[in-house]
């Protein structure tokens, strides 16, 4: 797994979704951007690439995350059997245009699972018939699998995790480990070549502890949450 992207932030606006997306560099807009109907993605990418350029990149909701969700309504209606003949049309629902017709037929027989559709299908439509057109990314699972060992990494720590600039260095320095591409002896030559330069101290801004740090505080918001990892590919 690649890990493409990590940012520690107090908030998950969209700003800071695009910072996170700018710090991709990416050679030009993918051609989709797939989420778990987040707004506030939704808004950065909308920022990033504006609705109607020739550039601006499908917005994928994830099929996993829509599965879940058709499947949670479907228990409402006590109709979710996994042989059951609404469950067999939830599996072919996402990924062409007559699956979904044939669940959207079925579920209308439904309570919950018909208003699912109701406020659900216009968009999912959309989405199922351009799926063929768009590249094999339909899940955000690799990037919550990305998130999840980043977790493992730092959750135990996060209270010390006060300085937004040190923790998305050390998120840095977590990213090349798991991408296999770290190498002691780089580090090494760093740390020495920084050593010399300012007389065996590391720099001023290095020791602060926390963000806006004021005299006599006893205690900061930790700036790490949850870490986002994103994998984006231009388009071919």
């Amino acid at each position: 797994m690649y890990y493409g992207a990590a940012a520690a932030s107090p908030t998950a606006r969209a700003d800071d979704y695009r910072d996170l997306l700018e710090g991709l560099h990416l050679p030009a807009a993918p051609k989709t951007v797939v989420s778990d109907k987040d707004e506030a993605i939704a808004a950065a990418v909308r920022q990033m690439w504006p609705d109607g350029s020739p550039d601006a990149p499908f917005a994928f909701s994830c099929e996993h995350h829509l599965r879940l969700r058709a499947q949670s309504a479907l228990a409402k209606d006590k109709a979710d059997a996994g042989r059951g003949r609404w469950m067999r049309r939830l599996d072919t629902a996402f990924r062409r245009t007559e699956g979904w017709e044939e669940f959207v037929a079925v579920a209308g027989e439904l309570g919950a699972a018909a208003a699912w559709v109701a406020e659900h299908g216009p968009a999912i439509a959309v989405q199922v018939a351009r799926r063929h057109e768009l590249p094999p990314h339909r899940s955000t699972a690799g990037a919550e699998a990305a998130a999840a060992r980043l977790r493992k990494i730092f959750e135990a720590r996060s209270f010390a995790l006060r300085n937004a600039r040190r923790t998305n260095l050390l998120l840095g320095l977590a990213r090349l480990h798991l991408n296999n591409a770290d190498d002691v002896q780089t580090y090494h030559r760093i740390l020495r070549e920084h050593a010399e330069a300012n007389g065996g101290s590391a720099a001023r801004r290095q020791r602060t502890g926390r963000d806006n740090y004021a005299p006599g505080a006893t205690r900061a918001t930790p700036s790490l949450r949850v870490p986002v990892a994103v994998t984006a590919r231009p388009p071919s």
